[in-house]
């Protein structure tokens, strides 16, 4: 992968960037950091036993595909929380029935740490042909405070401690790549996730 200069870390999450990731690796590493950009005092214990993001972008439909994602895009959405109320009027499947639109007590305050990607990945197989390219949405928000917490003193997480919530709707395969990226927006995503190594960033990063 050919390195770019470092980016800012205000320069990251704005709207329409391209973050590319080698692999589900590096993918899974990056959620780690977006999680502590949207809450900072995250439940680090909960957030490692998640569903596998591989799992959750890996097309089941019209085929199993079982081999290497890789070549992994990620747009920065803009107006996140918009999208994911209307993801369903837009045509994209979003398993559960979790209803999404917050109440105006914690809107204002939730709303602007939504964040949201548009995938794109390759599906690498060993069979020969193209097989095309895997397609998806995914959102990082934070649970809403309730109460009292000591330690914290952010307030008490409902949903069984839960403090970050990822949505990500059901994957598809196409077999033309309709999604194509601007190049000059781009950032690579080993030195966003080197940078990450080095400290962990805060909300105020961002």
């Amino acid at each position: 992968m050919t390195e770019t200069p470092n980016k800012q870390p205000a320069d990251v999450l704005k709207p329409g960037n391209i973050i590319e990731l080698a692999d589900i690796r590096e993918l899974v590493m990056f959620e780690d950091i977006i999680a502590a950009e949207v809450e900072p005092y995250y439940d680090k214990v909960l957030w490692a036993g998640r569903q596998p993001i591989g799992e959750l972008i890996r097309p089941k439909k019209p085929v199993v595909f079982n081999g290497t994602i890789a070549n992994i895009h990620l747009e920065v959405m803009d107006e996140p929380y918009e999208r994911l109320l209307d993801a369903r009027q837009r045509g994209w499947k979003i398993p559960g029935r979790g209803i999404f639109q917050l109440t105006s007590r914690f809107a204002g305050e939730l709303i602007p740490r939504y964040r949201g990607f548009r995938l794109t990945a390759e599906p690498k197989s060993s069979k020969p042909g193209i097989l095309g390219q895997i397609q998806a949405e995914l959102w990082y928000y934070p649970v809403p405070l309730y109460g009292k917490n000591k330690n914290s003193g952010r307030g008490r997480h409902g949903n069984h401690g839960e403090t970050i919530k990822r949505r990500a709707t059901e994957p598809k395969m196409e077999k033309e790549k309709f999604i194509e990226h601007d190049k000059v927006a781009r950032i690579m995503g080993s030195s966003l996730l080197r940078e990450a190594m080095r400290g962990p960033y805060s909300s105020r990063d961002f």
